[in-house]
């Protein structure tokens, strides 16, 4: 097992630079999961890779993740958007920068 941590500066103040954030997280999803590795991290998925988890699970999986959470947390207060309808990874960005 290997895991490969890094730091990538990217200009999160402008549409153009949260975009071109968007495409490498993307891009970079899709080689891990060719490779067979895990987006997962030490600490979990987190809401910054939430939304890439279908690449890694499949839709089914997605899915039936979604059907347990309806029925054991149905007026959904547990952990809301952070693997189930989970938040694009630059929403928050976006939101933050007012873009």
């Amino acid at each position: 097992m290997a895991a490969c941590t890094m730091r990538v500066s990217f200009d999160l103040e402008s549409e153009n630079g949260i975009r071109r954030y968007a495409e490498f997280i993307d891009r970079a999803a899709d080689l891990v999961v060719g490779y067979g590795g895990s987006l997962s991290g030490e600490h979990g998925d987190g809401q910054s890779r939430a939304r890439l988890l279908p690449k890694m699970f499949g839709p089914e999986l997605i899915q039936a993740f979604g059907e347990f959470k309806a029925v054991r947390d149905p007026d959904n207060k547990l952990n809301p958007h952070k693997v189930v309808d989970a938040y694009l990874p630059t929403e928050k960005v976006a939101a933050r920068r007012g873009l």
